[in-house]
């Protein structure tokens, strides 16, 4: 009943005499959003297939949704635009390649880039909190290289040696955190003082590799509870000794 009912399903419910809101969803907006969660699932879905190792099927799916891309495109582009996009659906080709599926794209004025594939507009708080959950979750996964190298984390010969030991997916997400909340303001820095007609300063990146190396040590202190992370001990050694 609780699978039912998480997936959309609704039971209904006997409405008697002196009941002026009907509970069922007929009447209520329980599935106001449900053409845009299908999408989704279905997103999501592709997106799995894509990440398999399942070539014969990526390529069968991939066969049936170009001629579908072009069939409702060519519903709502103007004729030059729509008529391309008929030329392009009848290029006998069972498996299209990467090529037509991006010339099917920019014709209907879809930017994709293959360098930057997440679109902040398109985010909300849930999928924050999924890559949180993912992320804490290739930390743990990450626990058992880390054993390996587990006496340069705690005594490590140079801050250089600890960092080269840090999971890559804290460096990453650290890094492309830091680095764009910096570029971004170092841009508004750049445009007062060329306006003021100062020279522009460089970005400081060893001040990020500073910061990132000190949030991701926090977060494997927090993650490996008893080990004894070099850069956490040492700040809580010195805490102690506040005449140093």
């Amino acid at each position: 009943m609780n699978c039912y009912e998480e997936k959309g399903g609704h039971i209904y419910q006997r409405v008697g005499q002196g009941i002026k809101k009907d509970p069922n969803c007929d009447n209520l907006s329980h599935h106001k959003n449900d053409t845009k969660k299908a999408l989704e699932v279905i997103g999501y879905w592709i997106l799995n297939i894509a990440n398999s190792d399942n070539l014969a099927f990526q390529e069968k799916i991939l066969a049936h949704l170009a001629p579908i891309l072009c069939i409702i495109n060519t519903q709502e582009k103007s004729e030059t635009t729509s008529s391309t996009l008929l030329s392009v659906q009848n290029i006998k080709n069972e498996v299209p390649s990467l090529f037509i599926i991006l010339i099917i794209l920019i014709l209907v004025k879809f930017n994709y880039n293959f360098d930057k594939k997440l679109n902040p507009k398109n985010l909300t708080s849930k999928h924050f909190f999924e890559f949180g959950e993912a992320l804490a979750h290739s930390i743990i996964l990450a626990k058992n290289e880390l054993k390996i190298h587990k006496k340069l984390l705690e005594s490590p010969t140079s801050i250089e040696e600890y960092r080269s030991i840090f999971p890559s997916c804290l460096v990453q997400f650290y890094d492309g955190l830091l680095k764009t909340l910096y570029e971004t303001k170092k841009k508004i820095i750049d445009r007062q003082r060329k306006y003021r007609k100062k020279p522009l300063k460089p970005l400081n990146y060893e001040k990020i590799t500073k910061q990132t190396t000190f949030f991701i040590s926090i977060i494997l202190n927090i993650a490996f509870k008893g080990w004894k992370i070099w850069l956490p001990r040492t700040m809580a050694s010195l805490c102690r000794k506040p005449k140093l």
